[in-house]
């Protein structure tokens, strides 16, 4: 049997190296969802772990990823979708018709998309694309030129954490971020990834999480 080398999760270039944004988790792991649907996963590894990850396309032909973090602290695959979607509840429902699942197989999901799940059902099974689109809420942060400079600087790495920064460079030359309560779980969730993995977060993020606890 040829042995397959772990490669980089999202990849750099082609249809899934925009799948950024895990929007819900399912109760199972790999080998559970190999033998329910055939699904192969492929080894694989991010900034802060190894990882088993399959690629799947929903029943609207959009391409998904599903992603299995070895050492997460809640054991789970994720549901991972692109960073720009629109309507992630919609996505999570594309993802579930076509691996004939329900909602009863996730065990999370992101804060967007349960405030979207009442305008798109599941069906058992389905073959037509999902046609609503869910608003995001948003927060408007403003930033002062020195902060403004400081987010120019250049990101290194590609995972969640530093796709999630990038996006916030396009958005600097504003004036302004606008921040989606995704974005801060996604940020309390690398925080608490990196706390569990190496003891402590990075100075940066810990600060900025700090900020924001505050004035929340």
């Amino acid at each position: 049997m040829t042995r397959v080398e772990p490669e980089y999760f999202p990849p750099e270039s082609g249809p899934y190296a925009s799948l950024t944004w895990p929007v819900a988790l399912l109760q199972y792991v790999p080998e559970q969802i190999q033998s329910r649907t055939g699904i192969r996963f492929n080894p694989g590894y991010d900034d802060l772990d190894t990882l088993e990850w399959a690629p799947v396309v929903g029943t609207s032909g959009q391409r998904y990823a599903l992603v299995y973090h070895r050492n997460a602290p809640k054991s789970g695959t994720e549901i991972v979708t692109r960073s720009d979607s629109q309507d992630p509840w919609a996505d999570i429902v594309d993802v579930l018709n076509g691996l004939k699942l329900t909602k009863n197989d996730l065990v999370w999901t992101a804060l967007e998309a349960s405030k979207s799940q009442k305008s798109v059902a599941v069906s058992r099974p389905a073959s037509k694309r999902i046609p609503t689109r869910a608003h995001q809420r948003r927060w408007r942060v403003k930033l002062s030129p020195d902060v403004a400079n400081k987010l120019r600087r250049p990101v290194e790495g590609r995972g969640r954490a530093e796709m999630l920064l990038r996006k916030f460079q396009r958005q600097a030359d504003r004036g302004e971020l606008q921040v989606t309560p995704s974005d801060f779980e996604q940020l309390l969730s690398h925080y608490a990834e990196m706390r569990t993995s190496r003891g402590k977060g990075r100075p940066v993020v810990r600060r900025a999480l700090k900020r924001a606890s505050k004035k929340r």
